[in-house]
């Protein structure tokens, strides 16, 4: 028989500032808000992927028409506004292959960018490939605190919800869903 000592469990207790907690609270304060509707798109993306399809490239319309549309669709927008999408491309050009995609992407990435000069993802990869940064965004976010003052932490969050909500509103041209299965 063994004996109780009064202690519940091995675990940390709620609070106790464990590391895990605190990158999770701080990345929390730099939350970007999905639309329902996208994160449903996020999500039927990554099933038909597990499943064994990949979206079919070059995606319609690609990420680079997308923004021109979005500068198109209204006049009132700050060059400010624009630098931050103009930064979000930029970092998705650069985080796309190791950080955004699946690694049953990964294939067609490397194919893509081997046989294709001056290969841009942007003008390649479309709306679902490009929402996925948003769901980084938090902890990229977190990680800039240390070099960006926090009201332009708040224009970063408030550019994402502007586009954000703009492809969600063209949703059913952006998220054409065309998959092929994988055969590389």
């Amino acid at each position: 028989l063994l004996m109780s000592t009064g202690k519940r469990g091995r675990g940390r207790k709620r609070g106790d500032g464990g590391l895990f907690e605190d990158e999770y609270d701080s990345a929390r304060a730099y939350h970007v808000s999905i639309p329902r509707s996208l994160r449903a798109v996020l999500y039927a993306d990554w099933k038909q992927i597990s499943s064994g399809a990949l979206v079919a490239l070059p995606a319609t319309p690609p990420l680079q028409k997308i923004y021109e549309a979005y500068v198109s669709s209204s006049s009132s927008l700050t060059k400010s506004h624009l630098n931050i999408i103009q930064d979000f491309i930029g970092l998705f050009n650069n985080m796309l292959s190791l950080n955004l995609l699946y690694k049953e992407e990964r294939k067609q990435f490397k194919i893509l960018y081997d046989s294709t000069p001056n290969f841009v993802p942007g003008e390649v990869y479309g709306a679902s490939h490009f929402l996925r940064l948003f769901v980084r965004l938090p902890v990229m976010l977190k990680e800039l605190n240390r070099t960006v003052k926090s009201r332009d932490l708040e224009s970063i969050r408030q550019a994402a919800g502007q586009f954000l909500k703009f492809m969600e509103s063209r949703k059913d041209t952006y998220f054409t869903s065309r998959y092929e299965l994988k055969d590389l």
